[in-house]
């Protein structure tokens, strides 16, 4: 069986896994970052879709936290995005929406932080950590204290951060291969290898969705275009159903991540390619 594609922590899918089924680490993960205590209440949630208007543009929030009054939104965000602070009201905003109910006052609107974990410098000034929160432009020092903070982490500037675990974190988000200084992503590297040295919660990660793109760059790559992919996908959807009944789920996720297996598996189901 060929070895699966290790899946770093600073995919999405990963860093929403570990965040989400680690508070312990999602806590630190935010006192690294953010300079105080934070004591998240039960499970951080993670890709929590919102939409105040059905017919409008809702958001898909990478980890969602609560905990002493305070909502988290954390981000990572590995790709260039120049819409990324426009995005970033935007989330703060929907955060807001659904944190009262209605009759509620707006003055128990909880106090919010929206962080990006960003590789790049997202805005481009050369700070390796960004926290904007409002003020008057004439008097910056007359704060609005409306209770909104949005942080931006350069990673590739850890150079500017003192020893630590933010700086040791920066170093980790920027390269995978990073050897661990600190204790916070000790463990986080451990979450990483344990997941996915597991079976069953690589083949959640890795989707049929995911499968579909690895096929299509493979297919993109060798410029054979003889294979029609939606009714490859149709018989893998098969096969899931016809393996799921005989009791072979974990054999069908294991092939989501094996093309030389799902192939077997296709043929001894007769649903392979003619």
């Amino acid at each position: 069986m060929k070895a699966r594609k290790w899946m770093p922590f600073t995919d999405f899918r990963m860093f929403d896994h570990i965040m989400s089924t680690r508070a312990d680490l999602c806590e630190e993960v935010l006192e690294a970052i953010l300079g105080f205590d934070v004591e998240i209440e039960g499970k951080p949630i993670a890709e929590k879709s919102e939409k105040a208007v059905p017919e409008k543009r809702g958001v898909r929030f990478d980890v969602r936290a609560k905990g002493d009054g305070k909502l988290y939104d954390i981000e990572m965000q590995c790709a260039t995005a120049p819409d990324l602070r426009k995005r970033a009201r935007f989330y703060q905003g929907m955060m807001d929406s659904a944190a009262l109910e209605q009759g509620e006052s707006y003055n128990q609107l909880p106090e919010s932080y929206v962080v990006f974990i960003c590789k790049r410098d997202a805005i481009e000034s050369g700070e390796a950590v960004y926290r904007f929160s409002m003020a008057d432009e004439e008097k910056p020092q007359v704060r609005l204290h409306d209770g909104r903070h949005v942080v931006f982490v350069s990673s590739c500037l850890y150079n500017q951060v003192e020893e630590g675990e933010l700086r040791d974190l920066m170093m980790y988000v920027t390269d995978d291969d990073h050897k661990a200084s600190t204790g916070l992503v000790e463990k986080i590297t451990s979450a990483v290898e344990e997941a996915n040295g597991d079976d069953k919660t690589m083949a959640t990660l890795m989707s049929e969705k995911s499968y579909v793109e690895m096929m299509s760059e493979a297919l993109e790559k060798s410029q054979a275009e003889t294979i029609d992919l939606r009714d490859r996908m149709s018989n893998i959807k098969k096969l899931g159903v016809l393996m799921n009944e005989q009791g072979r789920a974990t054999e069908y996720f294991e092939a989501l991540q094996d093309e030389e297996l799902m192939e077997r598996l296709l043929s001894e189901f007769g649903l392979a390619e003619k």
